[in-house]
C-alpha cells in the first residue's frame, strides 16, 4: 500500500533540498497536491496551455487522478503519454474558467472519478488562455 502523504512529503523535501526553495509554479503545484490530500479530493483538474503545471503536479504523485484540460493537441498528447496519473482532454476554448471547470466535473463523472458532491482541486492561471499565468 502506498502512503501518498509520505510520498508527497519526501518529494517536497527532496525538491527543497536540491533547489534550496521553490519557484512560484512549483509551490502552487505542491500546494495543490497537499490540498487534495488534506481534503480527500477525488480529482485534480489542471487548466494548462503548455502542460508545465500538469508536469509539476504529476511530479508529486497524487493519489487522485489528474484531468488535464488544454486547447493544445500537442500538450494533451504529451500529458497523457508521459505524465503519471494524467488524462488529457482538448477543449475548444479555455476562455471562461467557470465554464471549463463545470465541463471538467462532467468529464470526471463520465470517467467514474467523481460523483455529485465530491470535492476536486483545480489549478489554473489568473488570465484565461495565457501561458505562464499560473506563475503569477
Amino acid at each position: 500500500v502506498i502512503n501518498y502523504n509520505r510520498l508527497f512529503s519526501a518529494t517536497r523535501a527532496s525538491v527543497l533540498e536540491a533547489q534550496g526553495g521553490m519557484s512560484v509554479a512549483e509551490a502552487i503545484a505542491s500546494s495543490a497536491v497537499k490540498t487534495s490530500i488534506d481534503m480527500r479530493a477525488k480529482m485534480l483538474v489542471v487548466l494548462t496551455e503548455t502542460g508545465n503545471t500538469a508536469r509539476l503536479i504529476a511530479k508529486y504523485r497524487p493519489e487522485q487522478p489528474i484531468l488535464v484540460l488544454t486547447a493544445s493537441h500537442e500538450t494533451a498528447r504529451q500529458a497523457e503519454g508521459s505524465l503519471r496519473g494524467c488524462t488529457a482532454r482538448v477543449m475548444g476554448s479555455m476562455l471562461g474558467t467557470e465554464r471549463v471547470l463545470l465541463a471538467a466535473a462532467e468529464v470526471g463523472k463520465e470517467l467514474g472519478w467523481v460523483t455529485s458532491g465530491d470535492l476536486l482541486v483545480a489549478v489554473h492561471g489568473m488570465t484565461d488562455a495565457v501561458s505562464g499565468a499560473t506563475n503569477q
